[in-house]
Formats: structure tokens, sequence, C-alpha cells
């Protein structure tokens, strides 16, 4: 008996765990003054970052999920998609305060993923970084 709860508890757990959506953002419920900043947060590389005057403010991401299996591989939709990533990690930096990212790396997975629930799916990662310098 013990048994047979274990296995449905587990069970119970993976299916919940397909249902978790990836933490996207609302552009609608997005504050204005972080969306106006988002334009002029300027990307620089590991070198850059080394050279200049910069304080950390902490790792962002940014996710798209692909939910629906007909849409074929991410192919044509990969670039807008990757743009709509990255400027979930653009939003997320600028409402830190952040007036720099590093460059975002970005990880596109393709095939059906259970903890997400997407058939396909895109992370991007930066760090959000204020410049120290005048």
């Amino acid at each position: 008996m013990k048994t047979l709860t274990t296995i449905l508890g587990v069970g119970l757990l993976g299916i919940s765990g397909c249902a978790a959506p990836l933490p996207t953002i609302d552009y609608y419920k997005t504050n204005t003054a972080t969306l106006m900043r988002i334009k002029p947060l300027q990307v620089i590389d590991e070198q850059a970052l080394e050279a200049g005057n910069y304080k950390k403010l902490g790792k962002v991401s940014g996710n798209h999920c692909k939910r629906k299996e007909g849409a074929g591989p991410y192919g044509a939709l990969l670039p807008m998609a990757k743009r709509s990533t990255i400027d979930q990690v653009r939003i997320r930096a600028a409402a830190k305060g952040a007036t720099h990212i590093t460059t975002p790396q970005c990880v596109v997975r393709e095939g059906m993923d259970l903890v997400s629930n997407c058939w396909a799916s895109i992370k991007c990662t930066s760090e959000a970084l204020v410049s120290l310098s005048p």
C-alpha cells in the first residue's frame, strides 16, 4: 500500500511539474519608467566589463516557450523568439536599475521539456550592471 501511495505521489508531482509555466514578463503590467530605461541600456562584452568600472546587480534571465508541437521547429521563429527573450532580460535588468548588461547567453532546447511544458524553449541569461564611472 505504501508503494502505491509513493507511486501516486510521484505521478502527481510529475504532472504538476508539467503545468508549471515559465516565468515571462507581461509588458502591459510593467512599469512605464522601466520600459523607457531599456532602450538606452547598453550591452557590453567581457573585455569591456573587465576594463570598466561596474557594479554587478545580479543575474537576470528571460524565457520563451513554444507550447504547440505542430508549429514545427523554431527555424524562422528563432530570431523573433530570441529577440523577445533578450527583451525580457533587458526589462528585468532595467527594473533592478541597471545601465548595462553583459552579452546575453542563450540556450535553445528542442524537444519536449516536461519541466517547463514546452516543445521548444529559449532561455537567455545576463548580468545586470550599473556603471560607477560618470
